[in-house]
């Protein structure tokens, strides 16, 4: 049986900017902005989304970790 990771969330405070940082030096590559707010990006086999999150800290879980 081969395992795949579908994507990699990451919570950031302001997706559109972290999107440059990504981009120009990470160097991934912009595959759709979903609602002008969850950024979608790929790096060879590594999907990420960029999206709002809680940058006060550590979340509890999940929904803890949405920005609201």
């Amino acid at each position: 049986m081969d395992l795949k990771i579908g994507h990699i969330e990451i919570f950031v405070k302001d997706p559109n900017v972290s999107k440059s940082f990504y981009i120009d030096i990470l160097g991934f590559e912009l595959i759709e902005i979903q609602s002008d707010v969850y950024i979608w990006l790929r790096s060879q086999d590594i999907t990420i989304l960029l999206r709002p999150g809680n940058p006060t800290g550590m979340a509890v879980n999940y929904q803890s970790a949405e920005k609201g």
